[in-house]
C-alpha cells in the first residue's frame, strides 16, 4: 500500500546507471514514511526538473509505493515555494567518469564508453550473439576481469594475454589460453555487428545494418549527416541524437581507435573487407 508524506527539497544529486542515463536524486528533509524515515526521493527523469521549474527548499509531496524503493516525488507545491529560494542546478558533467552529460530524449545520459558505472553492461553488450559473438566473456567473467583491473575499457577485451589472466585474475593455463583464442577468432567482424556491439542507446541491430550499408565505413560513419541518418529505414530522431552523442565523444574515438589497433578489422556487411590491413591506419586516424 502506497503512503505519502510532505517534506522539503535539500539537493539533488545524479546517479549514472548502467545504461547510462543519469537518474536524479532527491536529497529531501528526513520524514517518517511507510514504517521507516525516508531522507531520498526519486524523479521520474530529469525533465520533471524542466516542467515544474524545482528548486532548493521547495516543498514537495513523496510517495513510497513499494517496501525497499526510494519513494518517488509526485508533486511540488511551488504555491508554497519562498521566493527566494535558488534555482536548481544539475551537473554538467557525469559523476562517475567527468564525460559531459548530453540529452537523449527526455533522458540525461553520460555517452562514454569508458564510464565505469557502464562498463560490465557495455562489456557484455559486446560479447553479445549480435555483436562481436564471445560466448566465453559472460556477465561474471566480465566481472572479474574488471574487478581484476585487467579490462578499464570495452576495448581492453582485444588487448588481454595469457599472461595477464594468469596472473592478475588467477586463472588456470587452459581457461586463459582457451579465453584468449575465443577472442582472437572473433576480432574479424562484419560493420554492422561492429556498431551494434558499440552499445550506441537506442541502436538495435536493424538500425546498425542501415547505418553500416550508408556509412561503408567508420570514416563514413563520422561525417554521416543527421538528416541522412534520420531517412534510413529503422532510424529515428531519437537514434540519430544517441549516434551523435557517441561519435562526439572523445573517449569513444579513442576507444573505437584502440579496438583497431589491437587487431579488430571491419569487414562489409556482405563480406568483403572495408580495411584491408595496409589501410587500417586510416580507419584509425578517423576515429581518434
Amino acid at each position: 500500500m502506497s503512503a505519502r508524506t510532505t517534506t522539503w527539497l535539500l539537493d539533488v544529486i545524479v546517479q549514472v546507471d548502467g545504461s547510462g542515463v543519469a537518474i536524479p536524486i532527491a536529497i529531501v528533509e528526513p520524514v517518517p514514511l511507510g514504517g521507516g524515515v525516508a531522507d531520498r526521493a526519486r524523479l521520474h527523469s530529469s525533465g520533471l526538473l524542466r516542467e515544474t521549474d524545482l528548486r532548493i527548499h521547495d516543498p514537495v509531496i513523496i510517495e513510497s509505493t513499494a517496501p525497499g524503493e526510494l519513494p518517488v516525488i509526485v508533486t511540488v507545491l511551488a504555491d508554497r515555494r519562498n521566493a527566494d529560494e535558488p534555482p536548481l542546478l544539475l551537473p554538467s558533467f557525469c559523476p562517475s567518469c567527468s564525460a559531459d552529460l548530453r540529452q537523449s530524449g527526455d533522458d540525461v545520459v553520460c555517452p562514454s564508453s569508458t564510464c565505469p558505472n557502464q562498463l560490465l553492461t557495455r562489456v557484455v553488450h559486446l560479447a553479445g550473439a549480435d555483436a562481436f559473438d564471445i560466448p566465453e566473456l559472460d556477465a561474471a567473467t566480465a566481472t572479474s576481469l574488471i574487478d581484476s583491473a585487467l579490462v578499464a575499457s570495452p576495448a581492453d577485451v582485444f588487448r588481454l594475454r595469457e599472461r595477464h589472466l594468469r596472473r592478475r585474475a588467477c586463472w588456470s593455463i587452459a581457461q586463459a589460453r582457451d579465453f584468449i583464442h575465443a577472442v582472437e577468432a572473433a576480432k574479424a567482424i562484419a560493420f554492422d555487428r561492429f556498431i551494434f556491439a558499440l552499445a550506441i542507446r537506442g541502436v538495435d541491430p536493424p538500425a546498425a545494418r542501415s547505418l553500416a550499408g550508408q556509412a561503408r565505413t567508420l570514416t563514413g560513419l563520422k561525417h554521416l549527416s543527421p538528416g541522412t541518418m534520420a531517412r534510413l529505414p529503422h532510424v529515428g530522431a531519437a537514434v540519430v541524437e544517441n549516434v551523435m552523442n557517441f561519435l562526439r565523444e572523445p573517449t569513444n574515438r579513442k576507444m573505437m581507435a584502440k579496438m583497431l589497433r589491437a587487431g579488430v578489422t571491419i569487414r562489409s556487411v556482405a563480406g568483403g573487407a572495408h580495411a584491408p590491413r595496409t589501410k587500417r591506419p586510416s580507419e584509425k586516424t578517423a576515429v581518434r
